[in-house]
């Protein structure tokens, strides 16, 4: 018999419970797994049931051993009538979702419940998310630069594309939400700041008679070519006390579902967009299946970039983050194909053609709607990447003083004016 896993448990004590000779017809069965990954086994049974069956449905559980404990039996009826127990109950019924992998003759109605440390954002988002307002020439644009891996030129490319903007009359706010591995205001911003987003994050948990200026919060960069100007929202200051910070954020909202990051992010993005009224709204988000990665993913921005190499992990990883994205149908996800090998390589147009090629396979089977597919070659699709390449020149860049040059120019231009023109930002220009 194989042996008992985290990833089969669920699976075991349903067929367990199918084959224990008890008639499950009529009852629903929830299996709820803990924060071990242990199951433990809620049945709701119907009137005129017979008390024996209980015991029996127990004893069947041995078989999934190690990953199951004592089962909880109750009559559906008493539980309605049991105004204690009903709310927990119903929070249950709610938040529970059919079992997938219950047995295709299964007479029980098969559920399961997941409590889990993390990941919430990744895991149980399900809903459309809302733009944070509606896409137009009077309002800025949030765009989101998100990569599965670091290190695949994400900030630089950020940067550049806010360069960019500058440089043709446009005011930019860049708000770093890689808060555990900060890059944004290294590159961007010379000034230290007292306060950044994981400030935020904290001071607005507390009730105060008036909130804290927004303009604590950032800084503007020395480097804006202009005529437009840059400013920088931090992650926060990498000070002694940045870590006892960090570990207060409550992603999920645990303590209070209003103090959520995503919930509170939003109210920072609103104040950016009232207060400063930029042209646009940049997130450096970070990067995996980090919660805050999860969190700044969906409902925060227009459009969600996607960076990703032509390499295995990305074809590990990027099914993941697509597959989330389409679940929650995400209307504008566009993928950057970065480290392209430079044109004159032989094999340079073969490694474009064939990211594209796997993109459009895993788009069609993880984000696209079945009936409506785009065809391979239409560049306005998720799947047709804009392209970075891997520029030797901009290895050692630590000052953008001299660095800006080298950021607006050559391919890094092509892929802000590209870009530029999708967001509708060369109007007026």
């Amino acid at each position: 018999m194989a042996d008992v896993l985290f990833d089969n448990a669920p699976e075991v004590v349903a067929v367990a419970l199918e084959s224990s000779g008890v008639d499950l017809s009529g009852c629903e069965v929830t299996l709820v797994r803990d924060l071990l990954g242990r199951v433990r086994v809620y049945v709701e049974y119907p009137p005129n049931w017979p008390t024996d069956e209980a015991q029996k449905l127990s004893d069947s559980l041995i078989s999934a051993a190690p990953y199951t404990v004592s089962p909880v039996i109750v009559d559906a009826l008493t539980v309605t009538a049991d105004k204690a127990r009903m709310p927990l109950v119903g929070d249950l019924r709610a938040q529970r979702r059919p079992l997938a992998t219950a047995p295709a003759s299964a007479r029980a109605k098969w559920f399961i419940y997941e409590r889990r440390f993390s990941k919430d954002s990744w895991l149980t988002e399900t809903q459309k998310p809302v733009e944070p307002w509606a896409f137009s020439s009077a309002s800025p644009r949030v765009i989101s630069f998100y990569g599965f891996k670091g290190g695949v030129g994400r900030t630089t490319a950020m940067s550049a594309f806010a360069l960019y903007l500058s440089s043709r009359g446009k005011n930019v706010v860049i708000v770093d939400l890689d808060l555990e591995a900060p890059g944004a205001a290294p590159m961007l911003a010379t000034e230290e700041m007292d306060l950044g987003v994981v400030d935020f994050l904290l001071e607005a948990r507390v009730t105060r008679a008036t909130p804290l200026a927004l303009s604590r919060y950032y800084v503007p960069s020395p480097f804006a070519p202009g005529p437009g100007s840059i400013s920088v929202i931090p992650a926060g200051n990498l000070d002694d006390n940045y870590l006892e910070k960090l570990g207060r954020i409550d992603v999920q909202g645990l303590t209070d579902p209003t103090h959520a990051v995503r919930t509170l992010l939003f109210s920072l993005v609103s104040r950016v967009r009232t207060e400063m009224n930029p042209d646009a709204i940049l997130l450096d988000v970070r990067a995996g299946l980090h919660d805050l990665g999860g969190a700044s993913l969906s409902g925060l921005s227009h459009l969600e970039l996607v960076f990703a190499e032509n390499t295995p992990q990305t074809w590990a990883g990027l099914p993941v983050v697509l597959r989330h994205l389409g679940r929650l149908r995400a209307d504008w996800v566009k993928l950057v194909h970065t480290m392209v090998p430079p044109r004159r390589r032989a094999d340079a147009f073969d490694i474009s053609a064939d990211f594209r090629r796997r993109a459009y396979d895993l788009c069609s089977n993880e984000y696209y709607v079945e009936g409506d597919v785009p065809g391979p070659q239409d560049t306005s699709a998720t799947h047709y990447a804009y392209e970075l390449p891997f520029r030797e020149a901009l290895l050692g860049v630590l000052d953008l003083t001299v660095g800006t040059q080298l950021l607006l120019s050559d391919e890094h231009k092509s892929f802000c004016v590209q870009l530029a023109k999708d967001l509708d930002l060369e109007d007026a220009i």
